[in-house]
């Protein structure tokens, strides 16, 4: 498979080519231009890349400048290796910006893989798989022809499910757990206020966007009160809908991204306390257990140089 990587240090080469030494055949690039000029001269099935490339770029400007108008022709999958991290990204966030997670061993695997470039080559680069990493929307409205006049607006952008009850939307969202829920106020059987209901008290951030022909205030308050994380009058006007949601789905990956850094913050805690308790009572099985959940916690990988500065600096034993 022809991987592009992004490497300006040196690291994650070292750390790929550790994983699967066929990882010595992806074509490494270190700045801006080389990478563009690759993915215009050459065929490539995917770039892999750190969180970080330098201080002022990072996964996601990365992922914009390539999915930009100017340079979408030229998209492919961005593999964002795991242990270039310091702190979990989830799924929905990395999907919404065209983004695969992998570890450095996946991606290992998949430069490895033979054949691969004679039946790719022929393809437009990524383009199955950029369709099958967008953010997915549930449509949920009992009017067949407003619904349909939506979801084809919103399919070049999103993969679109469609529902006409609140049941039958609950049960798919349950099933798919969308990125983004567009849910009509009137809805028959269970109305679009239950229907909302029903959802924040499984996830009270899943993102939805309520639709209304009534522009009463008290309802607006109830729906926002209530989990909505915005609203739109009918009839809906689409260059507005399609700014909402975009909206929307930046908003949601904060609000995940800042819960999911909290729960990592208070899990490092407890294992940081714990690994001092089993070093004042000289347990040692404890702490080494304490400091491996921290590792993966925290996933570090050191480099060959690095761990010779390392050894360098210590104290020689007399």
């Amino acid at each position: 498979m022809n991987m592009l990587v992004i490497d300006r240090n040196g690291s994650l080469s070292r750390l790929l080519k550790l994983r699967n030494p066929s990882a010595a055949n992806a074509v490494v690039v270190e700045t801006i231009d080389e990478l563009i000029v690759q993915l215009k001269t050459g065929v490539f099935h995917g770039i892999a890349a750190p969180y970080w490339w330098d201080e002022d770029i990072d996964i996601w400007r990365l992922s914009r400048l390539l999915n930009s108008e100017q340079f979408s022709r030229y998209a492919v999958p961005i593999y964002l290796v795991k242990e270039t991290c310091s702190f979990d990204v989830l799924e929905p966030f990395a999907t919404a910006h065209n983004i695969i997670l992998r570890t450095a061993n996946a991606i290992g695997k998949l430069i490895h893989r033979s054949g691969c470039d004679d039946t790719m080559a022929e393809q437009e680069p990524g383009k199955d798989k950029l369709e099958a990493m967008k953010s997915t929307v549930l449509l949920v409205d009992d009017d067949k022809n407003m619904a349909e006049i939506l979801s084809l607006a919103l399919q070049s952008t999103y993969v679109v499910d469609v529902a006409y009850t609140g049941e039958e939307g609950f049960e798919l969202w349950r099933k798919k757990r969308h990125h983004l829920i567009l849910l009509d106020y009137m809805l028959p059987g269970i109305n679009g206020d239950r229907t909302l209901d029903s959802i924040m008290q499984i996830d009270m951030h899943q993102p939805v966007i309520m639709l209304t022909g009534e522009h009463r205030e008290e309802l607006i308050i109830a729906m926002m009160l209530n989990g909505a994380s915005d609203y739109l009058y009918k009839p809906v006007i689409i260059p507005t809908l399609l700014k909402r949601c975009k909206s929307v789905l930046a908003k949601s990956q904060l609000i995940y991204q800042n819960q999911d850094f909290d729960t990592k913050n208070a899990r490092i805690s407890n294992q940081v306390m714990a690994l001092e308790e089993a070093i004042v009572q000289s347990d040692f099985l404890q702490a080494r257990k304490a400091l491996k959940t921290l590792k993966d916690l925290l996933p570090i990988c050191y480099s060959e140089d690095d761990q010779i500065a390392y050894l360098a600096q210590q104290p020689v034993a007399s």
